[in-house]
């Protein structure tokens, strides 16, 4: 399996496997919003890949150490939102980022 497709199997179980965030506590309501993270080393870089799900907002978010800027594209629909965002982390190790974490977004 090349690292490719282990990156793209990373990201999609993770965004399929806990497409909710933790359980609430007693007495908390459930969160509204759910999302994924990925983060890719390359050297001493750092980026991530954020896949954001609210009512209002399916957002793809990337942050490349290179660029002054965050990116961010915001979709109507869901699915198409998850497409681009395996798409974005299956471009980044083709072009020689390793991932490092993917799963639900990191608190702390």
């Amino acid at each position: 399996m090349s690292d490719n497709d282990k990156a793209e199997k990373s990201a999609e179980t993770s965004s399929e496997s806990g497409s909710h965030s933790t359980p609430a506590r007693s007495g908390e309501s459930q969160p509204e919003n759910s999302g994924r993270v990925v983060l890719l080393v390359k050297g001493e870089m750092l980026a991530a890949i954020t896949l954001i799900h609210t009512p209002q907002h399916n957002i793809v978010a990337s942050r490349d150490p290179r660029c002054a800027a965050p990116s961010m594209r915001s979709f109507a629909d869901p699915k198409h939102a998850r497409a681009i965002f395996l798409r974005t982390v299956c471009t980044s190790c083709e072009h020689g980022w390793r991932l490092f974490y993917a799963g639900p977004p990191l608190n702390g």
